[in-house]
């Protein structure tokens, strides 16, 4: 399966207001959704292409210490199949819906009622 990642441009609004504090809670990335339909990640995506935004969920937010302590943000979340569908991507979000990271993939065919989850990791170095 090939995957791309990317850490849109739309991302850094997340991260400066974050870090200034300066945008509330509105910039909490702590939604995950998926796409539908084929398309490439790149940083330049401002929303996640063939979004299902039926199953757009809510995350829940960790941090893990890899190696230092708290240097990873993880969002883990797990979206439930409403109907036979093929997933070729997906995206992490903020409550106001700031794309803050994307990637895109070959497609998982997934069933009714089967749920697949996703871990988006973030980690200053």
């Amino acid at each position: 399966m090939t995957t791309e990642y990317v850490f849109p441009y739309s991302g850094n609004a997340v991260i400066s207001n974050a870090l200034t504090g300066l945008g509330g809670s509105d910039y909490v990335p702590d939604y995950v959704g998926w796409s539908v339909g084929a398309f490439t990640a790149t940083r330049d995506l401002q929303y996640l292409p063939n979004e299902e935004v039926a199953a757009r969920t809510q995350g829940i937010l960790t941090l893990e210490d890899n190696p230092n302590p708290d240097d990873t943000l993880v969002c883990t979340a797990t979206l439930t199949a409403n109907g036979n569908k093929t997933i070729y991507g997906a995206g992490w979000f903020t409550s106001a819906d700031y794309l803050f990271g994307v990637a895109s993939f070959s497609g998982i065919p997934i069933e009714d009622t089967q749920e697949m989850v996703f871990v988006w990791k973030l980690q200053g170095k």
